[in-house]
């Protein structure tokens, strides 16, 4: 059974995952489309978020061997990931059509 701070990492995840999607791709993409290229940037930064994600599960899984949360930790690290490369894959519309 999943106590609440196991709850409320699901519920963050959900959150994570809904505010990248209609929120950091849509604005990533309309800067892509003025030439200002700040998908690797933020791209970048999802991607040192994984990793304090990944330094922090570990701790937490050294010190209280709690592996229902280090797996939940290891979702927000994939999550992450999956949008850092999604967003980095991101090009001016316009460009990409025209060639």
């Amino acid at each position: 059974m999943l106590n609440k701070r196991e709850f409320l990492l699901i519920a963050l995840i959900i959150l994570v995952n809904l505010m990248s999607y209609f929120l950091v791709v849509p604005y990533v993409q309309n800067l892509e489309n003025r030439h200002f290229n700040a998908g690797k940037t933020i791209s970048k930064i999802y991607y040192v978020l994984s990793g304090v994600i990944f330094l922090f599960g570990l701790f937490k899984y050294k010190s209280e061997r709690d592996l229902k949360t280090l797996l939940i930790l290891v979702l927000f690290i994939v999550a992450f990931i999956y949008w850092g490369i999604k967003i980095s894959n991101l090009y001016c519309l316009k460009c990409l059509i025209l060639g």
